[in-house]
């Protein structure tokens, strides 16, 4: 029996206790105050009658003290004023049981209650072990990994106090949400790990293969196309430290979208600003239909770059000399802005594959070019951090669209 349970047995005991000495006490004083209202009326009686019959006081003293035979005689001139033999108290056997009656009563009450509130906290302490086996059973199927107990949810709850079980179940779902996020979370953290390090070994056995061959090389000529690899792939390695840099901080909530109100004209230069000098060294046009300007609450530094890399995605499987459509529709609750390209198009089977984490499509000239996977993936992952979307439209070589809803 736990200490505040101990506690509140011991305190129900005392006061059963004191309230039945304290009746106990009344019930005595009772007695006591009888008996002295009887030797009151002696005293009275022997102060009126013995005064003026002084020869009576012997007689009188062994009355009062039970030594005569004159009760009878006394009761019937006493009769006579409403006076009956109930007066004498302590020596009237009826009244006597009743106090002894009255006395077993209260303790036999008294001892009554005590086992009743025995039983009752024993009960209790029985509840109690019943819950606290059950809490036991359920925290340890909610800390193991197999939540199949769960099946034996109404079982469990049969043995807790329905509110408490209610409680104690939603606590127990959310530990497994929390553990099952926890699981994922390790996945994908070694998902991430595996990944990165995938994307980082091309570009650095690169730069090692030239920087080898630039330190055997005997010619100038060859010395300085060698550098020059090497550089670009410095260059590879810095752009995919931002962008692995950019997925982490995001994944791990670093990065906090601000939201503003913002210009959608304005989002949309930024962002072809940001791929302006790719756009003209392949020749390819950004077109962008004329449309009514709109104030969206959007992060505008983010919001700028997720558009960005679907344009710089566009450009790098789009032909030289095409263009890029950027189309907008206001509709009801959002913005619909549609990017459409020339380029290779994407097949149906991969496209929604391509807005996860470093995944790059099978066709050869993806393969072929150079990039981490990672921008479609940010573009996602930003856009519906602000309630937004992104999809795509496609069919092999006849280009690609894709829509982006921007909420308003």
């Amino acid at each position: 029996m736990n200490r505040p349970l101990k506690r509140s047995l011991a305190a129900c005991l005392i006061a059963v206790t004191v309230f039945t000495a304290a009746f106990s006490a009344f019930a005595f004083y009772f007695v006591k105050e009888a008996y002295r209202q009887e030797i009151n009326t002696v005293i009275n009686i022997a102060g009126a009658v013995l005064p003026e019959n002084s020869n009576a006081e012997q007689p009188f003293l062994a009355a009062a003290k039970g030594e005569t035979d004159t009760f009878e005689t006394g009761s019937t001139i006493l009769g006579k004023y409403g006076y009956n033999e109930h007066m004498r108290l302590l020596e009237n056997s009826g009244y006597k049981k009743t106090v002894i009656i009255l006395f077993a009563v209260t303790w036999g009450l008294w001892a009554v209650l005590t086992l009743f509130i025995l039983a009752f906290f024993i009960s209790i302490k029985r509840r109690q072990s019943r819950q606290e086996k059950s809490i036991a059973q359920v925290l340890e199927g909610y800390f193991s990994d197999d939540f199949s107990f769960l099946k034996d949810a109404e079982k469990q709850r049969l043995l807790l106090n329905q509110q408490f079980a209610d409680t104690l179940f939603k606590l127990g779902r959310n530990l497994e949400h929390k553990s099952l996020l926890l699981a994922e979370e390790k996945n994908n953290t070694k998902s991430l790990v595996t990944d990165i390090s995938h994307q980082l070994k091309t570009p650095i056995a690169a730069l090692s293969t030239c920087l080898t061959v630039l330190s055997e090389a005997d010619s100038q000529e060859q010395k300085t196309e060698f550098l020059a690899r090497s550089l670009l792939q410095v260059d590879k390695l810095r752009l995919l430290a931002d962008a692995l840099m950019n997925v982490s901080r995001l994944e791990i909530g670093m990065i906090s979208l601000q939201k503003e109100r913002v210009n959608l004209s304005d989002l949309l230069v930024r962002a072809v600003n940001g791929i302006y000098d790719k756009s003209m060294k392949k020749n390819i046009a950004i077109e962008t239909s004329d449309f009514k300007d709109l104030n969206l609450n959007l992060d505008p530094k983010w919001t700028a770059e997720a558009i960005m890399n679907v344009l710089d995605n566009a450009l790098k499987y789009s032909p030289e000399h095409s263009k890029i459509s950027i189309h907008v529709q206001p509709l009801y609750s959002y913005v619909r802005v549609e990017i459409t390209d020339c380029g290779i198009g994407i097949e149906k089977s991969e496209q929604n594959k391509i807005f996860r984490r470093f995944y790059r499509g099978t066709a050869p000239e993806v393969k072929n070019s150079e990039g981490s996977g990672i921008g479609l993936y940010l573009t996602r992952r930003i856009l519906e951090e602000q309630g937004g979307t992104i999809s795509v439209k496609s069919e092999p070589g006849k280009g690609a669209a894709f829509i982006l809803q921007l909420p308003l």
